[in-house]
């Protein structure tokens, strides 16, 4: 039922909204505005006495209504158009052409205004522009002066490199001038000790020499029994081969023989040669006493005569 009373009610909505309808309408309502009023004022049973009593009237109620609808939609139409252009021949065109100067005006100034604005924007900007060229010319003279400064800087660093690196090489020619000469002051040294060592050495082999030339000279100046005495005391004390004793062992083996033969045959032969050469014997061993001792070993040939 309500899908029903809703299609009615649409279908309804579509007719009145159609312009002849609502127009035809409306001229009724104007023609017939009296019996509208009557209608609407008087009471119920009065209303309903007064509604008996019309009766269709085909001009108030068809025609003159009809008339009015097409009244409505063509001839107000022309009679509207009529009035707008005599509107705008007398009223609007005469605005329009105000308006549109006042818009001539107001793009012109504008326009001015745009310009004014562009120039002084213009302006601004290449100001802005001329302080940014400022700022970055004092900016880059800066940097300059920054750089020159660090410049300086590093050159005198590298000139404080250069001098600790000659001060470097000479403190190293220094050394290894030092080292050479320590080196020489050494060798030197070990030479002069060689030297002497080696002129003690000669000192004490011709010492040595001496003392076996003295010995051979006593040796050959004796008697073979007293020879062999001599010998096989060697032997006996030191009980080496006669070629293999120290210097300091035969000195002292021969002063002691040299004493007891000596004390045994001074009183027969005080002033000959056997008693020089004895005495010569000791007074070599006593002198060369502490220098024999330091001497290793000398190989000490005995010659028979």
């Amino acid at each position: 039922m309500k899908t029903f009373l809703d299609s009615i009610t649409t279908s309804l909505q579509q007719r009145l909204s159609n312009p002849l309808l609502g127009s035809f309408f409306l001229s009724w309502a104007v023609i017939n505005i009296k019996t509208i009023i009557s209608v609407i004022t008087l009471s119920g049973q009065e209303r309903i006495e007064y509604l008996n009593t019309l009766k269709l009237d085909y001009y108030t109620d068809v025609i003159y209504p009809f008339i009015g609808a097409l009244s409505y939609l063509f001839i107000l139409p022309l009679i509207q158009r009529w009035l707008d252009n005599t509107k705008y021949h007398l009223i609007d065109k005469k605005r329009k052409k105000d308006k549109n100067q006042q818009l001539r005006m107001d793009s012109f100034e504008s326009k001015k205004l745009n310009r004014s604005l562009s120039t002084s924007t213009l302006e601004y900007w290449s100001k802005v522009r001329e302080v940014e060229v400022e700022e970055r010319r004092e900016l880059a003279k800066a940097n300059l002066s920054n750089w020159d400064q660090e410049k300086k800087s590093l050159e005198a660093q590298l000139s404080s490199l250069k001098s600790k690196e000659s001060a470097f090489m000479n403190l190293n020619d220094t050394f290894v001038t030092l080292k050479e000469n320590n080196e020489k002051v050494s060798n030197l040294k070990i030479n002069a000790d060689y030297d002497t060592r080696l002129a003690e050495m000669k000192e004490h082999s011709i010492q040595v020499n001496r003392l076996i030339s003295h010995i051979e000279t006593y040796m050959s100046s004796i008697t073979e029994d007293e020879r062999d005495f001599i010998i096989n005391n060697l032997l006996i004390d030191t009980k080496q081969p006669l070629g293999r004793l120290n210097h300091r062992d035969i000195a002292t083996l021969l002063k002691n023989i040299a004493t007891d033969t000596t004390a045994s045959i001074v009183a027969e032969n005080e002033t000959s040669s056997f008693y020089e050469t004895q005495k010569r014997i000791n007074e070599l061993c006593v002198a060369n006493d502490e220098t024999l001792t330091r001497t290793p070993y000398y190989t000490i040939h005995a010659t028979e005569s």
